[in-house]
């Protein structure tokens, strides 16, 4: 079972819910290997899943890709030039680093940049209908272990639609349920909010009597996210 009560946990309004519970704990590490990355005003958000043997190198490869974001200039950073720093990033990483990753880049249009490597998961959430599909392609590429993304690319987004990120916890969380991921993501969904999403999960969580793995989730609206008058102090990092 997830600890709930140990979750680490990020709110910005109604536009973004993001948690990390801790789940097993293996070879005695203390230290979940899940880590998430947000910066609101620039729109980016990701989340990392670093393995048993060395679970910090999630939230390092974050630092490094928080860095190396924040030492561009703002106006000049197109997805074009994050998926470059990005993939400069990868192929600088060393074999015992080895991370997945998986980020979105959203816009004020309908255009959202994906970025992903590994079996994390990334879904569109349909406004409305509730449709739900999957962004990421599923892989088996390892940050550390290949000399770029294995995936990159924009797709359509509606500003109403929210975008939702899991690590593989949230598989093995869904298989709990009887489920494939996307089907289990659909029970989650009542309000149609970040918010209410990642409670809803949480309370699944809270149900299951086995120790799953972390699970790290991000919630965003990207309408809501745009409406933020201030979002300069919601650029964090949050660990296991």
């Amino acid at each position: 079972m997830g600890d709930n009560d140990k979750a680490k946990t990020f709110k910005l309004d109604k536009a973004i819910s993001a948690v990390i519970v801790p789940g097993k704990k293996s070879c005695g590490h203390e230290k979940s290997g899940d880590a998430i990355y947000i910066d609101a005003k620039r729109k980016i958000l990701a989340l990392a899943d670093g393995p048993e043997r060395n679970p910090l190198a999630s939230s390092h490869f974050l630092e490094r890709f928080k860095s190396a974001i924040e030492e561009e200039k703002l106006k000049d950073l197109s997805f074009e030039k994050i998926t470059g720093l990005a993939n400069s990033l990868v192929h600088n990483t060393k074999y015992h680093d080895a991370t997945t990753f998986s980020g979105v880049v959203l816009s004020d249009n309908s255009h959202t940049g994906i970025l992903h490597a590994g079996d994390s998961l990334v879904f569109k959430i349909k406004s409305g209908s509730g449709e739900i599909t999957q962004l990421s392609r599923t892989n088996h590429v390892l940050i550390g272990r290949s000399q770029k993304l294995f995936q990159t690319g924009t797709v359509s987004v509606d500003p109403d639609d929210m975008i939702f990120l899991a690590t593989d916890g949230f598989i093995e969380l869904s298989r709990c349920y009887g489920c494939s991921p996307k089907e289990f993501l659909s029970r989650c969904i009542t309000d149609f909010s970040p918010a209410a999403l990642i409670a809803n999960i949480l309370q699944f969580l809270s149900s299951i009597v086995v120790r799953l793995d972390d699970i790290a989730l991000i919630a965003v609206c990207p309408k809501a996210l745009t409406s933020i008058k201030s979002r300069k102090n919601a650029n964090i990092i949050l660990k296991g």
